[in-house]
């Protein structure tokens, strides 16, 4: 079910911010080893030392204090019990068992109880729940792959308006899409971003993100000062991320971003300096991306 598996992810928080830190200026401010954690050496580890229950206080003070998480998000997870529904231990744990449709009731009781979830949230999930979604479909998975097909689209548009899912203005935009295709009638996200990267296409795809409400105008009218020219040493497109992807480039690209105001000078000294030091095993650049995306 669509709406159903969206408080699942929120029911055991401990160590997330050590994959995704929302808050924080940047994982890579962060120094290993780290000794508020048990000396955990890298990312790895760290999160190994706070999946355990043990630690939670001292992890939910260390996220905290480094803006990872906000006070009242600190608050909600000291006042989790060690387990979750049907004694679940741990996010994946609490994950796989909340996903078995036979459980349902008893993971939103959970959810609600402990504040995981806004208040209308809840009330949507109930409303939604032991319902199939469209094509007969159950679970967050099989739903996924049901309206990913172009066949099935506008059917899980409808649905997801019927019940709520999506405005008025999105089912709107989904439904054109579906109907006439992006620009130039591409269809897909591949195939539109491969329509979009044409340059002599630019402003075609530019007036039709505005005019749905992709981007701002402001972020328009940015692209379009740039227009079709070419990036620091002459890079175009993805060539672009290769050549400042190297160390060499960096303060080039960097200068090139606050020059044409895509970047402003406290996102530059930020990037400065972070250009300045390794990441996680020694990684720079592109090379964390990689590094970090293995489990």
């Amino acid at each position: 079910m669509i709406k159903k598996t969206l408080f699942i992810a929120s029911i055991f928080l401990i160590g997330v911010f050590f994959v995704s830190p929302a808050g924080a200026v940047s994982i890579f401010d962060i120094t290993f080893p780290i000794p508020e954690l048990g000396n955990c050496a890298d990312q790895s580890s760290c999160k190994a030392y706070c999946d355990d229950e043990a630690n939670r206080d001292a992890c939910v003070d260390f996220g905290r204090q480094h803006g990872f998480i906000d006070e009242d998000e600190a608050e909600r997870i000291s006042k989790l019990p060690e387990t979750g529904p049907g004694g679940c231990v741990g996010k994946d744990v609490c994950r796989d068992y909340c996903n078995d449709e036979s459980h349902f009731d008893e993971c939103l009781s959970f959810a609600e109880e402990h504040g995981l979830l806004p208040k209308e949230e809840i009330e949507k999930i109930k409303e939604f729940g032991g319902q199939t979604g469209p094509g007969g479909c159950r679970g967050a998975n099989e739903c996924r792959s049901y309206c990913e097909s172009e066949d099935h689209l506008k059917e899980c548009v409808e649905f997801a308006k019927r019940k709520g899912l999506i405005s008025d203005r999105d089912a709107e935009v989904a439904t054109e899409v579906a109907e006439r295709g992006g620009p130039g009638g591409c269809r897909g996200e591949e195939a539109c971003r491969t329509y979009c990267e044409d340059e002599s296409n630019i402003e075609e795809c530019l007036a039709f993100a505005e005019k749905h409400g992709f981007i701002s105008s402001e972020e328009a009218a940015k692209i379009r000062q740039f227009g079709g020219g070419a990036g620091p040493g002459g890079c175009k497109r993805e060539a672009c991320k290769e050549y400042c992807n190297d160390p060499a480039h960096q303060e080039e690209c960097i200068q090139f971003a606050v020059d044409k105001g895509f970047m402003t000078q406290e996102d530059a000294e930020r990037a400065r300096k972070l250009s300045s030091v390794t990441g996680p095993g020694g990684c720079r650049g592109q090379e964390c991306r990689t590094y970090c995306d293995d489990p």
